[in-house]
């Protein structure tokens, strides 16, 4: 299998620009897989799983100006963080689950009940993925690096000789 295809290794960013009103607790900006953010009146609310593969939630203060302007969020998932960005400035980051993010993000607020109302704004949005850089250093360094990973199920004897 070429490297290019193999689907699980490659590292991805999603960036976009947009506004946020919060109307009551909670406003979901994004959900991505099993990565959740949330905007509440103190900041965000981050969903993640941890190590253990749990859902986990994390409170994240952050100074939101009033009124409400947009801002530029950015999601890095590389092969062992996930990071989330407000304005360029990295406001929380965590160990990445295996795997990639495995599903089309989606924006604005999917649940309907006394806790969560607002409306969301996008300017942009961009998506794009890369292959890590241990596996674009090219020659068998690539192959014996994807064997690995896929536990010596590649046969290096007949790619390499």
């Amino acid at each position: 299998m070429a490297v290019g295809l193999y689907d699980t290794l490659y590292e991805e960013e999603l960036i976009w620009r947009g506004e946020v009103q919060v109307e009551r607790e909670y406003f979901i900006v994004l959900l991505w897989g099993m990565f959740l953010v949330q905007r509440t009146s103190y900041g965000l609310h981050i969903t993640y799983p941890n190590a253990a593969g749990v859902l986990e939630g994390h409170q994240v203060p952050y100074d939101f100006p009033e009124p409400p302007n947009a801002h530029t969020w950015r999601v890095v998932r590389r092969s062992n963080r996930i990071s989330l960005a407000v304005d360029g400035q990295i406001v929380w980051s965590a160990a990445a689950e295996q795997g990639h993010l495995n599903r089309l993000p989606r924006f604005g607020e999917s649940r309907s009940d006394e806790l969560h109302a607002g409306k969301l704004t996008l300017d942009w949005v961009r998506y794009r993925r890369w292959l890590p850089r241990e596996l674009c250093l090219g020659g068998d360094t690539v192959l014996t690096k994807l064997d690995s990973i896929l536990g010596g199920r590649l046969r290096l004897d007949h790619l390499l000789g």
